[in-house]
């Protein structure tokens, strides 16, 4: 039986590596989004 598996989810391992993301940077990128959002309200 032939049958097609369909996925959600990425199946690139690479982006699966939580330990290589630059928290702090994503941080600081996430407050300036937040500063622009309550400035344009």
């Amino acid at each position: 039986m032939n049958e097609i598996k369909k996925s959600c989810t990425s199946t690139d391992r690479t982006q699966n590596d939580w330990d290589s993301i630059n928290w702090l940077k994503c941080e600081v990128a996430v407050q300036k989004l937040q500063a622009r959002i309550v400035k344009a309200q």
